[in-house]
This record gives structure tokens, C-alpha cells and sequence, in this order.
């Protein structure tokens, strides 16, 4: 039966036993005295979720110093560590620190199962003690008994055996018990029932401390448990250190609060920027200087701090030589045997075994990188490369430009913040100038209540909560992606009840342009003009601007709106109507896009060609070159036509053999040999058909290669409308 160790046997193992016949207590040594910690000086707190820790103190050459990094966190510590000032005339050495070990090689260094996901029993612990020399107290004797461990295991409890013999009660197991066999120091051997044992204690102070460490790294908290970084040297004077470790990422949330309107509009508002930041550390921050960077820098974990070994290859003589001598336990009569049936023969065996393996390379993993030809649809609409109408996305100012990939805001006042707490600090506070309005995503969907929000600050506002207050109150919230300096965002805050857009009419007509041939795909550019009345009400008390998104291209012009802007979020042009108060109206706009279409060369059609030749608007020396094409275009339609048919034929042969061999096989006979004259008729349909399939699989070959042929054919004809390098 496997005992679960209990709290107290743990302390038992630690504990001394001041008992004549233990050994003396070891005489105590002086206290080691605590090293300084480097008092935390800066922080800066990244969104890939690690902090740079800067410490600096004033040390004298005889203090020790050190640098206080959870267990958990030891590797980053390490791998990053940078000494930025050491002291006038002083020297770092280098810094120390408790080594870390993972949990399977803190047990294996026990004696205890190196799984690190199975429990340790009592039965384990006693297992580990195997060979040491303990002291052990048990309840039927308050002497203590001192010996080593020769063996710990389970045999069958004799007295609870007869209880059950008496029982009558055969069906149950005999019951065991753990029993620990014992060399005391007088030589004896003696058996001690584990279920009686109140006190262990091994002799050897090395076991202890073995134990003592594997806890360390096995307890449910032990990635927590603060590790010191001492400091070796002598450094006198102003001693600067920086590393990162694991944080909690920072997050932002803004308050925008409108104040009185400064033009038509425009209003004026203020931008209230919070971050939210956690100490998940057991270190309190004492005004610490906070940073918070609005970037993402590469950051990886890699193991450093747990010693590592590889594997060195086993060399042995050739002879398999026996780490035993062969007579250790025999003799060569034993070995000769008894002979009795008059043979004498010797039987032996030896075997030798080795294995080695190595793991390296890279800290990551990358996955192949695999490039996938794009798939082109027929008739797909794009914006034209070759018409130029207008760009509607020249509407958005500028985009702001930062310095380098990171922007970081820098906290004026130092920070104190206990240990595992967390705080709301402001990072930005600047007026901005921002324009209420009805944003409605396209006509007949109900109207968002928005404002045109820019980004005048100056900074990189990162992504966020933002919550909207006027009128003496809360007008909603949503959220802000990443924004640059001068980039807008028109930001929906909720519904809108009083405004409505219904499309009342609308009218499309395309007008074909140009031709042009690139990459193996023949490009229709034309003017699209579609013309729209939209019925427009404003059923509020007061004007309203109505912000309308447009599902068009930027490369377009828009005529018959008050004005234009464009959506930089969705990348869509977007039309303003001011209404007046309790106005329902008639609002007509045009918009004109350059598109192409494009058409894949392989797959064109005469129908596609002909339909290319009646539009009498795209200039004749285009057209020109596509009617010349299309006897090719032709003859590579009725050369898929031929594939397909080849296809189907070879198709039809393979499954008419592969039905011959069947009945074949149901007959008993092959086409190697048959089983007589029912047979023979069949084998010679079956050489037929495999004939049959031959012929067939040439005329496929031979008609895909003909189609190949007449594709290069098309587009040889059509690279004349391959635009030159500077049109």
C-alpha cells in the first residue's frame, strides 16, 4: 500500500533528533548576512508583455548587492542582463546566483521518481534513504535506532493475515505492509514497519540539503519564489544595472469629453489617456520612474538558467568485459554443470548496449515557408492601373510618422505602487478637435451616432477603450485601434433614432476604354458612372451632417455631395449632407470609378472576344489586335473541347478493362496464362481493351499538348497590347 506523505513527515525529515545515540548536531554556522537589493531606479513596460527593470544604489567595496528576479523569470534575467554603470574605480566580476533545475532533475537528485507529474509517496521518500545512514524513532520504542537502509518494500502483514484466516474471509488479498530492513550499527539486521516509524531522520546532512532543494523547484508556487542575484566584484560607488523579465502587459483606455463648438463643425474636446499597470512582483515600487512603450519588440523565452548536459558517444574495448568477476556468486563446477547425460556443455551469454542522442539548433521553430499561386476569377472587377479619375483616399490628411518602430510615453511623477497591486495612470492629456455627426455604413441601414475623430496629439495613441462624454453626461463607448499621429478614425458610439438615408433610385452604365495584356491576362478598363436620389431625414431639432459610406472604388470622383471625406479604417469613400432640423429631402449624386475587368488568356472564349469587339469605344488599333486573335482564341476553345473529349475517352477504356480484368479473375484465368477455352476468348478482350487504353491515353497526351500550344498561340497574339514600361 502507497502512503501519501503528510505534511508532517516532511517536517520530520528536516528536523534534528537530539537523542544520545544520534550523532551531534552539526555546530551552526555564522548567519550569512542578506546582500542589499539594488533599489528598482525605472521602468519600462513593453505590449509584448515584458518589463526592462533599471536598479542602481550606492555600494561601498565590502556590501554585497544583489538583484531580486523571481525563479520563474531567472532566464530572461539572464539573458539579458547589461551592467550600465559599475562605480568609480570599482570592478564587477560577474554575478552568482542559486542554480535552477527543472522538477524532474530536483527529484532524480533526491532519489525520488523523476516524473514530475506523479505524486511522492512515503514509500518514495524511505525509497531514496536506500544505502544512507538514518535515525529513526517508532512507536513502541522512544530509543532511537540508527542503521543504514538495505531495503524498503511490501510483504505480507502475518498477524492481519491470521485476523483474516480466522475471518474465514479467503476471498480478500493478503494484506501488506511496507517494511524497512535495517543494518544497525552493532551489525544486525532488523525490520522496521514503516506504518510505525515517527520519526526519520538520514545522518548525512547532503541528503537533507538534496531534499531541501528538490522542495525548492517542486513546490506549486516555486516559479514565484524570489531569486538573488549577488554580485561579485568590487564596485564602489554608483553601480547601474538593467535586465527585462515577464509583466503584465500595460493597456490603454481613453475619455474624450467634448466641451463648447469652435467653428462649424468642430468642437473641442479633451483626450484623457489611462494605463492600466500591474506589480505582479513581491517587491513593492518606491517612485520609480514608468515608461510605457507603444511597440512591439521581438522578445523570446530561452533556458539558460538549469544546468544542461549533452551526450558524449560510449567508446569501449572490443571485449565485452563484465563489471563482475565471473566467480562472484558461482563456481566453475556450477558453471561445468552435473553432466548426467555425459555431455558437458557450457552455456553462457554477454551483451553490451549503448545509446547517445543530442538535441540543438535554433531557440525557435520556424515552419517552411510555402508560397500558393494566386487563383484568378474571370471577370473579377478591380481598380484600373491605367484609368486615372480620381483618388478619393487624398481626402485623409497625411499619416503621421514615427521615430524609429517604438513611441514611448514617459509618466512625470515617480510611481509607487505596493507589490501585487495595480494602478490606473494617465499617459496623455491633449485637446483635439473632433466633429459629431450620423455615420450610416450605406443607405437603408440604420444611423450610428459617431464623431470624426483626429489624432492631433502628436503621439502614437495606442489601441484602447474610449468612452465619449457631452451634454452633461455619457454619450457611449467603443473602441480605437492603433493610431498614428494625424490619422482619423470615425468612431460609433451608438444608435442613432432620428436620422434615416433611403435610396429611392439608382442607375449604372459602363463605358469600355482600353485593352491591355500583362502576366497572361487580358485587362478591360472602362468608366463606371452610377447615378443615385437618396431620400434624406433629419427628424432632430437641431442640423445634422450625415457621413455616407459608398460602396465605389477611390478611384473614382463623387459630384452632388456638400462634401467629401473618406474612411480610412474600411478604406471607403464617404459623402456628407448637412440636413437641416425636422427636413426629410432629395439628395442626387453621381460617382464615376476607373475599373478593370480582367479576363484569363487561357481560358478566353469567342463569346468573351465578341462581346470585347462591339464595344466600339475602346480604340480601334485595340480592337484591331483582338479580332486578329480571335481565330486563335478559336482553335484553343475547340482545343479544350478535344482535351475533354480525350479525357473522357481514355476514362471510359481504363473502366472497361479494369471490368474485363474482373470477370477474368472471376473466371480463374490471366492474361499471362488462361485456365482453358471458357477462358480464352476473355483473355483476348482484356488484351484488346489494354490496347484500347493505350491509344487512348496518347490521344490525351497528344491533345493537351496541342492545347498547350495553342495557349502560347493566343498569347502571342495578345502581347501586343502589353503596355509599354513608362505608359
Amino acid at each position: 500500500m502507497r502512503l501519501l506523505l503528510r505534511p508532517l513527515v516532511a517536517v520530520i525529515l528536516l528536523s534534528t533528533l537530539p537523542t544520545g545515540c544520534a550523532p551531534p548536531p552539526p555546530e551552526p554556522r555564522a548567519a550569512t548576512p542578506a546582500p542589499d537589493i539594488l533599489p528598482l531606479r525605472s521602468l519600462r513596460l513593453y505590449e509584448t508583455g515584458v518589463g526592462y527593470f533599471e536598479r542602481s544604489g550606492g555600494l561601498g567595496g565590502h556590501v554585497a548587492a544583489s538583484l531580486p528576479v523571481p525563479a520563474g523569470q531567472l532566464d530572461d534575467a539572464l539573458a539579458s542582463l547589461v551592467v550600465l554603470s559599475a562605480g568609480a574605480g570599482g570592478q564587477v566580476a560577474g554575478l552568482s546566483f542559486a542554480s535552477s533545475v527543472t522538477k524532474a532533475t530536483a527529484r532524480s537528485s533526491a532519489g525520488l521518481p523523476p516524473d514530475p507529474t506523479s505524486p511522492i509517496a512515503f514509500q518514495d521518500l524511505l525509497q531514496s534513504m536506500k544505502g544512507a545512514r538514518v535515525t529513526i524513532v517508532t512507536r513502541e520504542s522512544a530509543v532511537p535506532v540508527v542503521g543504514r537502509v538495505v531495503e524498503v518494500a511490501s510483504e505480507v502483514d502475518e498477524a492481519r493475515a491470521r485476523a483474516l484466516a480466522e475471518l474465514k474471509d479467503a476471498q480478500r488479498e493478503s494484506p501488506k505492509r511496507l517494511v524497512v530492513t535495517l543494518l544497525t550499527v552493532r551489525g544486525e539486521l532488523t525490520l522496521v514497519p514503516a506504518e510505525s516509524i515517527v520519526r526519520i531522520r538520514p545522518v548525512d546532512p547532503a541528503f537533507a540539503a538534496r531534499l531541501d532543494a528538490a522542495l525548492d523547484a517542486l513546490g506549486t508556487r516555486s516559479s514565484e519564489n524570489a531569486r538573488a542575484l549577488r554580485l561579485l566584484g568590487d564596485a564602489r560607488g554608483q553601480v547601474s544595472f538593467g535586465y527585462i523579465a515577464e509583466t503584465p502587459i500595460w493597456r490603454a483606455s481613453y475619455r474624450l469629453l467634448e466641451g463648447e463648438s469652435t467653428e462649424p463643425g468642430g468642437t473641442t474636446a479633451v483626450l484623457q489617456g489611462w494605463a492600466l499597470i500591474h506589480n505582479d512582483t513581491d517587491e513593492s515600487w518606491h517612485d520609480v520612474h514608468l515608461e510605457l512603450v507603444n511597440g512591439e519588440p521581438d522578445s523570446f523565452i530561452f533556458p539558460m538558467a538549469a544546468p544542461r548536459y549533452t551526450r558524449r558517444e560510449l567508446v569501449h574495448p572490443e571485449d565485452a568485459l563484465s563489471t563482475l568477476p565471473q566467480l562472484h556468486d558461482t563456481t566453475a563446477d556450477a558453471l561445468w554443470g552435473d553432466n548426467l547425460d555425459g555431455t558437458g556443455t557450457v552455456g553462457y551469454g554477454q551483451g553490451f548496449g549503448s545509446g547517445h542522442g543530442r538535441l540543438g539548433g535554433s531557440h525557435t521553430s520556424r515552419s517552411p515557408t510555402v508560397r500558393m499561386g494566386a487563383t484568378r476569377v474571370d471577370g473579377r472587377t478591380a481598380s484600373s492601373s491605367l484609368l486615372s479619375v480620381g483618388n478619393l483616399a487624398d481626402l485623409a490628411p497625411a499619416s503621421g510618422t514615427e521615430q524609429g518602430a517604438l513611441f514611448v510615453y514617459s509618466v512625470p511623477n515617480g510611481l509607487s505602487l505596493d507589490a501585487h497591486a495595480s494602478g490606473l495612470v494617465p499617459f496623455v492629456q491633449r485637446s483635439v478637435t473632433i466633429e459629431r455627426l450620423a455615420f450610416f455604413s450605406g443607405p437603408d441601414v440604420g444611423g450610428r451616432a459617431a464623431v470624426r475623430f483626429v489624432n492631433g496629439t502628436g503621439q502614437t495613441l495606442p489601441a484602447g477603450t474610449l468612452s465619449l462624454y457631452g451634454d452633461g453626461g455619457f454619450l457611449g463607448e467603443t473602441t480605437l485601434d492603433r493610431l498614428k499621429p494625424g490619422e482619423r478614425r470615425f468612431l460609433q458610439v451608438g444608435n442613432d433614432l432620428d436620422v434615416e438615408v433611403t435610396q429611392k433610385k439608382t442607375s449604372r452604365h459602363e463605358v469600355a476604354k482600353r485593352l491591355t495584356f500583362a502576366d497572361g491576362v487580358l485587362y478591360e478598363h472602362f468608366l463606371r458612372t452610377t447615378d443615385a436620389t437618396w431620400e434624406v431625414e433629419n427628424r432632430g431639432g437641431s442640423t445634422r451632417t450625415f457621413y455616407v459610406a459608398l460602396s465605389a472604388d477611390r478611384n473614382a470622383t463623387v459630384t452632388g455631395a456638400d462634401r467629401l471625406d473618406f474612411d480610412e479604417a474600411t478604406s471607403r469613400p464617404v459623402v456628407v449632407f448637412d440636413v437641416k432640423a425636422k427636413q426629410k429631402t432629395s439628395r442626387t449624386f453621381s460617382v464615376v470609378e476607373g475599373l478593370s475587368r480582367n479576363h484569363d488568356a487561357d481560358s478566353l472564349t469567342e463569346k468573351a472576344v465578341r462581346a470585347l469587339l462591339d464595344k466600339t469605344t475602346i480604340p480601334g488599333a485595340e480592337l484591331g489586335v483582338l479580332l486578329r486573335a480571335l481565330p486563335r482564341v478559336q482553335a484553343l476553345e475547340a482545343g479544350r473541347v478535344a482535351v475533354s473529349a480525350a479525357e473522357h475517352a481514355a476514362t471510359v477504356a481504363q473502366e472497361d478493362l479494369e471490368r474485363l480484368r474482373e470477370d477474368l479473375k472471376a473466371l480463374g484465368g490471366s492474361t499471362a496464362g488462361g485456365t482453358g477455352v471458357v477462358a480464352a476468348p476473355l483473355v483476348k478482350r482484356v488484351v484488346e481493351a489494354e490496347d484500347r487504353v493505350d491509344a487512348a491515353r496518347k490521344n490525351k497526351e497528344t491533345a493537351e499538348k496541342s492545347l498547350e500550344d495553342r495557349r502560347e498561340q493566343v498569347r502571342a497574339s495578345l502581347e501586343k497590347l502589353t503596355l509599354p514600361a513608362q505608359e
